[in-house]
């Protein structure tokens, strides 16, 4: 399944409410009951064998709306303007904590998605990271080529397709621990042994969802990222599933388009999908015949578009205000030359007009 809400500032998706639907579930509220709470006091442990999860309702994205996000701090720009509105912390910390490696973690000096620091530079900022919480990872993204919006110049930059690819050094940090030890592609498994953690390896182009959407909260089951169709993944991830079209112009990872002047977000375009692991399990019947594979859920293309004030207001910013400026510089120079050319003139002739004529003195002998 595809889900295109088209997203602007100031905006929610047409025909979707103010947060997306979420359930309650009767297990999730019992484990918050006061009942449940002093049946644990009277056994001295968790009756329900288990810690729950500290959410109040279900779903994908539960109650999601962007607007109840951890906090973040971001540089001013007021040492280094190149760095201005870049995230310096998020969740009172610069570093995600989560995956297996500090280049994954590191968030110092990332965006948020919404402002790349002040003049990019299409050569020194020919790689840049951006930082999204609701998959809690941070995206790599590579300058594309030049273009425009609204008429409003624009730098495109690609998220790297192979994002996901965690044979790639850069990627090593995404690695799927596997903590199960549950084998989901056989083949694979059987070719490549186990991972850096000594568990079942996954094939690349599938990582782990670690977090709930926009919260420092770890998820408490197995759910995981990748392009839509699995895109770009290793062929035996495809194959496990009917019926999937991998394809570079629908379910490439999308592309964000930045004005360059002031850093700020023109346009963007994002894709992924989210898929559930079912394995074979004892202690359910359901499940103790089922092979272990991901189910895709579904997958999600956001479009972020901005508002035709917000547009104005940077074309104001990036062309009108600096033409202005421009005219007025060369009206000002122009006038200046005029001045000083006309001084000069009236210098000289002043000076032409006091110097006395000398009449020649003719001598005979």
């Amino acid at each position: 399944m595809g889900i295109s809400p088209g997203i602007s500032p100031g905006g929610y998706p047409r025909g979707y409410p103010l947060r997306i639907p979420a359930y309650t579930d009767p297990l999730l509220d019992l484990s918050k009951s006061p009942l449940l709470k002093y049946l644990n006091e009277i056994a001295g442990y968790n009756v329900l064998g288990f810690e729950p999860p500290n959410v109040d309702y279900l779903g994908y994205f539960p109650q999601y709306n962007h607007t109840a996000d951890e906090n973040y701090v971001s540089y001013t720009g007021k040492d280094d303007y190149h760095k201005m509105g870049l995230v310096k912390s998020w969740a009172n910390s610069s570093s995600l904590g989560w995956w297996n490696s500090d280049l994954a973690n590191d968030l110092d000096g990332t965006s948020d998605g919404t402002s790349f620091g002040g003049f990019v530079d299409k050569e020194k900022n020919s790689h840049i990271r951006n930082f999204q919480s609701f998959i809690g990872r941070i995206l790599p993204m590579d300058f594309s080529h030049e273009d425009s919006v609204d008429n409003i110049k624009s730098f495109n930059y690609k998220i790297d397709d192979d994002m996901y690819n965690t044979t790639r050094e850069v990627c090593y940090g995404y690695e799927v621990v596997n903590e199960l030890n549950t084998t989901y592609f056989p083949d694979y498994a059987e070719k490549n042994g186990l991972n850096s953690f000594g568990n079942v390896a996954f094939p690349p182009g599938v990582i782990q969802q670690i977090n709930f959407p926009g919260k420092k909260k770890r998820i408490p089951f197995f759910v995981t990222l990748s392009a839509p169709h699995f895109y770009n993944a290793h062929e035996t991830v495809i194959n496990t599933v009917d019926g999937l079209s991998p394809s570079k112009e629908l379910h490439n990872l999308g592309s964000w388009q930045i004005q360059p002047t002031v850093g700020s977000t023109l346009k963007a375009t994002f894709r992924m999908q989210t898929s559930v692991a079912v394995f074979d399990s004892e202690h359910f019947a359901l499940l103790n015949k089922i092979r272990p594979s991901l189910v895709p859920a579904f997958w999600l293309e956001v479009n972020v578009n901005l508002k035709s004030y917000a547009l104005d207001y940077i074309k104001m910013s990036t062309k009108t205000i600096p033409l202005i400026v421009r005219i007025v510089g060369i009206v000002l120079t122009a006038l200046a030359v005029v001045i000083a050319v006309a001084v000069c003139l009236a210098v000289c002739f002043r000076r032409r007009k006091r110097v006395p004529k000398i009449k020649g003195i003719v001598s005979y002998a």
